[in-house]
């Protein structure tokens, strides 16, 4: 849980300003959106003993951790100035928490594959 918790503080994006919020205030939110269901994968798969099933779940953690990690900069646009709160932190640590999840996520799905086809 403390990525995640981690993960929520550091996705603030950008402050409001007179005109109203950037465009880094939707990806702030859609990156939370997105956490909140890894959250909820990781905590199902934490519960579920059935080694296909957390299998399957591994795999869409992966492909979530990778869709992720394109929002920030890719999907939806940060500010223009490349020193501001939205690109030094917020798509710096989507990046690394979304790497990290991508990593263990997949070890843990190939060590899966591994005693899987290690039966037959």
């Amino acid at each position: 849980l403390f990525p995640y918790t981690t993960l929520f503080r550091s996705f603030n994006a950008c402050n409001k300003t007179d005109m109203g919020y950037m465009n880094c205030h939707q990806a702030e939110l859609v990156i939370k959106a997105i956490s909140f269901v890894l959250l909820s994968l990781s905590l199902i798969k934490a519960l579920i003993p059935e080694k296909n099933v957390r299998l399957g779940i591994s795999i869409s953690i992966i492909a979530i951790s990778i869709l992720m990690i394109l929002v920030p900069g890719n999907l939806i646009n940060l500010c223009q100035m490349n020193d501001m709160r939205c690109h030094t932190m917020m798509k710096t640590y989507t990046t690394v928490f979304g790497v990290i999840f991508i990593v263990v996520n997949a070890l843990e799905a190939l060590y899966g594959f591994y005693k899987i086809f290690r039966k037959k």
